[in-house]
């Protein structure tokens, strides 16, 4: 009997080990990116792109190099993402401060933690949310004002909602902005609003909504 029941539970502890240890993590890939700089400001947007079955990236790190012409750095970061689902991407960006104008702009994306899309709760997807975007206005300050609705389209609650704004110039991201909503409940909508300074290029606006964070079962 003794026997018997080790052997329960090695077959249990092997089939844990084997169902961690077989996670596909690939590392992420930098799609999209870009930068604008002004007055001592350097402004970026990445995408990062998830091409793994069944895990889940934690808090990637961005790392961000500033360069003049000769390649050397005159500014670098590091910058850390939430998270990106299995087969998705999502957009980050950030600003560091930068003493001037970088001829080019490196990245990197390394993740340490990678957890299994099973050991999460319901995971409501950006296409369960609806953004409008209401207008812009411009104050006297040079200050763009944008102000919009989101929607939850799902069955679900959701907590910690963020509006994610997309800059890009030339079809590129240069940034990317975000703005937190909190908790939206099923079929509930929310105003929401932001400011930014209109110093930096762009030509086009997007916006999605997403969760800020993912929670364990």
């Amino acid at each position: 009997m003794k026997k018997f029941l080790c052997l329960i539970l090695s077959l249990i502890l092997v089939g844990g080990c084997s169902q961690t240890g077989s996670l596909d993590t690939q590392e992420l890939k930098i799609g999209s990116h870009g930068a604008s700089y002004y007055d001592g400001m350097l402004r970026y947007g990445v995408v990062l792109k998830n091409s793994s079955e069944d895990a889940i990236s934690m808090k990637p790190a961005i790392k961000v190099s500033a360069k003049d012409e000769k390649g050397r750095v005159i500014a670098s970061a590091t910058h850390y993402a939430s998270y990106v689902l299995p087969n998705d991407h999502t957009y980050f960006g950030d600003s560091l401060k930068c003493a001037k104008k970088p001829d080019h702009v490196d990245f990197e994306v390394k993740t340490s933690q990678w957890k299994a899309k099973s050991d999460f709760k319901r995971i409501i997807k950006t296409d369960s949310f609806n953004v409008n975007m209401k207008g812009k206005v411009n104050d006297d300050e040079d200050n763009n004002h944008y102000h919009g609705t989101i929607t939850n389209k799902s069955r679900y609650n959701a907590k910690d909602v963020e509006v994610v704004l997309i800059f890009k110039k030339d079809k590129k991201v240069v940034f990317v902005s975000k703005v937190d909503v909190g908790s939206l409940r099923a079929d509930e909508t929310k105003e929401f609003n932001t400011i930014m300074d209109s110093h930096f290029e762009y030509d086009a606006l997007s916006f999605y909504g997403q969760l800020k964070n993912v929670e364990k079962a």
